[in-house]
């Protein structure tokens, strides 16, 4: 019983590996970036997502992106410095379409599309002997963490892309 148990494990991180491909989590990216396309098809390529980032010393951001029609229409901006994440606002503030970017703060002005390639071109090809490559998908199997963290680093050194939700 134990050897099947194994077996199956290592059939699922065989899964999960690049074994041949030219990026980290190939085949689990692949099987997102399709999942993506279905349903941004499905809701006219319109919908907002989240992406937080947080320190050990309790600063925080949260970025909220909206798109219409395949192009990003808003960015909302907050931050803060207590581990609970509405209390005691650093910053706020909101760029519509004709000012978008016009803040240095906040997370990138971009699609969903953009977050699955610049997790393919600069996270997944990252060396796997010197970084922690993480990618994860949420219950409908988009995108939710993409990440590398540099082998011994020990705080804050996480880079890459988070989404910690996505509405249609």
């Amino acid at each position: 019983m134990n050897h099947f148990y194994t077996v199956m494990i290592f059939i699922f991180s065989a899964g999960l590996c690049a074994c041949g491909e030219e990026i980290a989590y190939g085949t689990a990216f692949e099987n997102s970036q399709q999942a993506w396309s279905s349903a941004k098809a499905e809701n006219n390529a319109s919908y907002r997502y989240e992406s937080e980032i947080s320190s050990f010393t309790g600063y925080g951001e949260l970025t909220v992106i909206t798109v219409a029609d395949d192009d990003v229409v808003r960015r909302r901006f907050a931050s803060y410095e207590d581990l609970d994440f509405r209390a005691n606002r650093l910053e706020a503030w909101t760029e519509e379409a004709n000012e978008l970017g016009s803040h240095l703060n906040g997370g990138p002005v971009l699609t969903i599309d953009a977050l699955y390639a610049r997790c393919r071109a600069e996270i997944l090809t990252v060396d796997p002997d010197e970084n922690e490559i993480i990618f994860t998908v949420n219950q409908r199997g988009l995108l939710d963490k993409c990440t590398y963290v540099p082998k011994g680093c020990v705080d804050d050194c996480e880079e890459g892309v988070r989404i910690s939700a996505i509405d249609f």
